[in-house]
């Protein structure tokens, strides 16, 4: 497995230990955990992505999440969009995937956030993620999610393109970092400084630290 990079970036954040993570929304105490569509979070994601939702998005913020699926980790903080009346970018190609044959994918998607009550707070895009980056100003996220394509030319690019969608003081984070090899390789590549939440494949960045490239 390879070793995790700490950012200092990640200090500013309280993010919950495992002695404390039932303190974030108390997940599987309310029920929520077992409640949510099929997906690719486990529990120890589920309760990352909400600390994150809760600690580092702003009130009326603006986020992308990039490859939905059917929509397990964006409904597991639909609580915290509401409360804090956020709007979320979902960019997926919403197409059969792996065993899921499903054509249907979108609308099941939207009929989803309806039932969890988010439909309006969402910026459903279909297609792909490296196409879908035009639709977003310039330094207009707090924060993106990259979770599509986990081949490594596709992560570079959607690093590239989409770093600069996300405001000076925002975060750029993904999932299965160590668990994907491509995924790995490309946040390897482009970041020297970042952080690989505990006990999960979630890696996470503040804006302005420092990229491989600048000290080539």
């Amino acid at each position: 497995m390879v070793l995790a990079k700490r950012a200092a970036a990640s200090k500013e954040v309280n993010l919950p230990t495992l002695t404390n993570l039932d303190e974030w929304g108390g997940v599987c105490r309310t029920g929520l955990f077992i409640e949510l569509p099929p997906g690719f979070f486990d529990e120890i994601d589920v309760r990352w992505y909400r600390a994150i939702y809760e600690q580092l998005i702003p009130e009326n913020g603006i986020t992308a999440e990039i490859g939905c699926y059917r929509g397990r980790s964006m409904m597991c903080v639909a609580d915290i969009i509401k409360a804090k009346s956020l709007t979320v970018w979902c960019i997926d190609v919403f197409e059969p995937f792996l065993s899921d044959r499903s054509t249907t994918r979108l609308q099941d998607f939207k009929e989803t956030a309806e039932w969890y009550g988010i439909r309006e707070h969402l910026k459903v895009v279909k297609g792909s993620s490296l196409e879908a980056a035009k639709f977003l100003d310039d330094a207009s996220l707090d924060f993106v999610f990259l979770d599509g394509d986990h081949e490594a030319s596709t992560v570079r690019k959607e690093l590239e393109l989409y770093e600069p969608k996300v405001k000076d003081s925002g975060w750029i984070g993904g999932h299965d970092y160590a668990y994907w090899p491509g995924v790995t390789l490309a946040v390897n590549e482009y970041y020297r400084d970042f952080a690989v939440l505990d006990y999960s494949s979630i890696w996470l960045r503040k804006k302005g630290g420092c990229h491989n490239a600048d000290v080539l």
